[in-house]
């Protein structure tokens, strides 16, 4: 059952109940739910709709997974939330589970019963809006490429220079750039003591992350970013709950 769908049925019910209640009616009450319903996952993260159930958001921590392509090669998986639905008694009730026969299980494990899937719908894909002034397109297909990263006159480029710059003038010793809930840390320390802390969104820390790793990488082709003629930055780095934080350290 889809959204149009529902809201017809919900129509039909409201009606055989004796309320004054169209289908528009019905498609904005859905709307108008699934708006509210978003509002209060994302402000307490859990919601309870009497004989219906609890929506729950649940935070997987970050953790190194293996690739799925079964290339030995591992990944980085930052924070995750999901959101997760316990259905109430009634609702249970109402869609029970059955036993499955030791029968069909052996005919499961044998391939011999396929479930047949319904025919794929013609899905209308939205028509592309006008972008904000703090908006950009990104193409998943074209993760690979690291133009934004190579290139030394994007923003990230700039940012990252500009930090680099206030680390050497601080005169500190280490720099740890720590992911937080909400924003990104970054604690000075001078002579392994925190002496300042600056902050900015954490919605920017892994492109900040990621630019480091790569400027290391073509700078000396080690952990470390070249500065000067003889300065040099070892970089490491260490998984917290939060991500990925990363060590800066002059050598």
């Amino acid at each position: 059952m889809d959204k149009n769908q529902y809201a017809a049925k919900l129509a039909a019910e409201m009606k055989s109940a004796g309320l004054s209640f169209t289908r528009s009616d019905a498609e904005l009450f859905v709307d108008a739910l699934a708006e509210a319903m978003k509002e209060g996952l994302a402000h307490d993260r859990k919601l309870t709709l009497s004989n219906f159930g609890t929506f729950i958001v649940s935070r997987f921590g970050a953790k190194i997974i293996n690739s799925p392509r079964g290339d030995n090669k591992k990944f980085f998986m930052p924070p995750t939330d999901v959101i997760k639905w316990r259905p109430s008694m009634k609702v249970r009730d109402r869609a029970p589970s059955s036993k499955v026969s030791d029968e069909i299980y052996q005919k499961l494990i044998k391939g011999e019963i396929v479930e047949e899937l319904p025919p794929e719908a013609n899905i209308e894909l939205p028509k592309a809006k006008k972008l904000g002034q703090y908006e950009i397109v990104i193409d998943f297909k074209k993760r690979v490429d690291l133009s934004h990263l190579s290139d030394e006159q994007s923003p990230i480029s700039r940012l990252i220079k500009r930090l680099i710059s206030d680390f050497i003038r601080s005169g500190s010793n280490k720099l740890e750039i720590r992911p937080g809930k909400t924003r990104m840390l970054f604690i000075y320390y001078l002579n392994d003591v925190a002496s300042s802390v600056k902050y900015l969104p954490n919605t920017s820390h892994q492109i900040i992350i990621d630019k480091f790793k790569f400027m290391a990488k073509n700078s000396s082709g080690s952990e470390s970013i070249k500065i000067g003629d003889n300065g040099e930055i070892k970089l490491s780095s260490l998984l917290t709950p939060h991500g990925e934080s990363l060590f800066l350290k002059r050598i």
